[in-house]
């Protein structure tokens, strides 16, 4: 990854049980991606649950659960990997706009896909602010930086592409303070 700086309740159990279940699957043969069925049925267990235990659909009036439940199980059935598969599940939870309400990727995963640099980031009026980083990376991202671009995408276009479609947060604020500290997180 490049970077650009410029100096100056019950829906999470049944989530953890359907991380439990996927990653019993991959436990088992790490390169055999969840089946159609399990897909589907993992799917269903969070569209149900949440249809179920969550209290706050009155506050998403423009979400149509039901419509979006429909929306997801086409773009689940052609996931090919349990990674893919995960974040479509990670996209179809985020609909909820819940902070305390989201699916984990598996650490494995994380560490996999992720290929973060040692840099923490806060964000500080929708910058990505450097306030950590791996001695070797100093002189290139001193404490106090900006982050302006990464991989030569401006921060709010990638985070907008990469990040938010998989953050589970229920105000502005709390989405671009998790996100841009996930966008730097090491797995």
């Amino acid at each position: 990854m490049k970077v650009q700086a410029a100096r100056c309740g019950r829906v999470l159990c049944s989530l953890f049980a359907l991380s439990l279940l996927a990653t019993a699957a991959q436990a088992q043969n790490d390169a055999a991606p969840l089946g159609l069925e399990e897909k589907i049925f993992g799917l269903s267990l969070v569209w149900q649950e949440a249809n179920y235990s969550f209290a706050y659909f009155r506050r998403l009036p423009d979400l149509d659960w039901d419509e979006e439940y429909r929306r997801a199980i086409p773009r689940v059935i052609a996931t090919s990997t349990n990674y893919e598969y995960h974040r479509e599940i990670q996209r179809f939870v985020t609909l909820l706009r819940e902070g305390h309400t989201n699916l984990e990727l598996r650490k494995e995963d994380r560490q996999r896909y992720g290929g973060h640099p040692a840099v923490e980031l806060e964000e500080l009026q929708r910058q990505a602010l450097v306030v950590n980083t791996a001695s070797e990376l100093s002189r290139e991202l001193p404490l106090g930086s900006v982050v302006t671009h990464v991989d030569g995408i401006r921060v709010d276009e990638s985070l907008a592409a990469y990040v938010f479609p998989f953050m589970s947060a229920s105000t502005e604020h709390s989405l671009w303070r998790q996100s841009i500290r996930v966008m730097a997180s090491p797995a």
